[in-house]
């Protein structure tokens, strides 16, 4: 296999190979194109979990040690309970199985959490990601039929954007809207048209409609990147330049799984009106319950550093880390801030300059002193501190 951006091929080839009854297969990338887009990955995940758990056929990936397709661990996805230290660690670049509502909570927090310390995020971003998430990971349990789905996390630093790619080998979404009862598309392509509506459910028991709704108004807003993917028809839509593509006759895996593949990228550079584009609707996500959580009787926020610095506050990473996850805390809650340096005897100038001292030259003095208030500073603390401040400013 030389190139596998277009993933119909392979489907193509294992359709042929299961007609002559082959019960074994090895997968040569070698020689593939290197390829570093999580929809390429989690749909041969997905594929060819499909062809051996229903197809009973054996599937082994030939692959250099430096491909980037081991890295992801694309023939063998890494699973949330199994594999959690390796995902704590990282669960960026990696190809995740979930199966269970433990599952998508466990990925769709960790998610955030990285980011939280990785990247500074413009309001709205988090809480609307993790809304996302769990929204379309929970209509692979909810609709496809699927026992298990697949996704994979990226973030670009360069492009200022995340990227998300959930795959599942179920029923697709034309199938789904038929058996509801109420919806009748003709085709794949009026199916999408229909789950992106307002309202349309495969399901009213179980949902309302706003899954992929609220994720294309969501990204609508965002300016983002929406692709879905199922049975014969892929659609685009890029909502940077408002154009929107349509790709038929894709081969598929049989009439009962016509799969589904949702990717979108989120730009975490620009600001998103959660409450605008959910048309006054505002979900309490996990990151807001964690949040008010750490909110006291008078409403300040409890932001402990001791707890929170689990890098340690020797070094100028981890304190980068620190001054991240304070300016993403400020832009999802209002309420002002305690900075607790309880329990901490000394801290490095290089930490104090990245922690405080870039903080306050991000945000402005007034602002950081009508948001910000720092407690349980000792003598060299405070010296520290009041020192990487005059620095920056001088």
């Amino acid at each position: 296999i030389k190139s596998i951006k277009k993933i119909n091929d392979l489907i193509s080839i294992l359709n042929k190979i299961t007609k002559i009854n082959k019960k074994e297969i090895v997968l040569d990338f070698r020689k593939m194109e290197e390829s570093s887009y999580s929809p390429v990955h989690v749909s041969i995940a997905g594929i060819t979990n499909f062809y051996q758990e229903h197809k009973g056929i054996k599937i082994k990936f030939k692959m250099n040690k430096q491909d980037y397709i081991l890295h992801t661990k694309t023939q063998k996805p890494f699973s949330a309970v199994e594999d959690y230290d390796i995902l704590k660690s990282n669960i960026f670049d990696r190809v995740i199985t979930f199966s269970t509502s433990e599952d998508v909570n466990f990925i769709s927090s960790e998610i955030i959490n990285k980011l939280k310390y990785s990247i500074d995020c413009e309001k709205g971003v988090l809480v609307s990601l993790s809304w996302c998430m769990n929204e379309i990971m929970d209509n692979v349990f909810n609709h496809s039929k699927a026992s298990k789905g697949f996704i994979m996390a990226q973030l670009h630093k360069r492009q200022k954007k995340v990227s998300i790619s959930i795959y599942d080998s179920g029923q697709g979404l034309l199938n789904s809207l038929r058996q509801s009862g109420e919806f009748s598309p003709q085709n794949e392509t009026e199916a999408i048209e229909l789950a992106i509506t307002r309202g349309v459910s495969g399901n009213r028991e179980i949902g309302q409609g706003t899954g992929l709704w609220g994720l294309k108004e969501i990204l609508q807003e965002n300016k983002g990147y929406l692709s879905i993917q199922t049975g014969h028809v892929n659609i685009t839509y890029n909502f940077k330049d408002d154009t929107k593509k349509i790709s038929s006759n894709l081969p598929i895996l049989d009439k009962e799984n016509l799969c589904t593949r949702i990717d979108f990228s989120i730009n975490f550079d620009n600001f998103i009106n959660l409450n605008k584009a959910l048309d006054n609707y505002e979900p309490m996500e996990q990151i807001n319950c964690e949040v008010q959580n750490l909110i006291d009787y008078n409403g300040w926020i409890h932001f402990n550093l001791v707890e929170q610095a689990t890098g340690g506050i020797g070094t100028r990473d981890s304190g980068k880390r620190l001054r991240l996850y304070l300016l993403n805390l400020m832009k999802i809650e209002v309420n002002p801030i305690i900075i607790n340096f309880e329990n901490i005897d000394v801290i490095s100038s290089s930490f104090a300059d990245e922690f405080i001292g870039k903080t306050v030259k991000e945000i402005g003095f007034v602002q950081f002193n009508s948001r910000c208030k720092l407690i349980h500073t000792n003598q060299y603390v405070s010296a520290a501190i009041n020192k990487a401040i005059k620095l920056r400013f001088k």
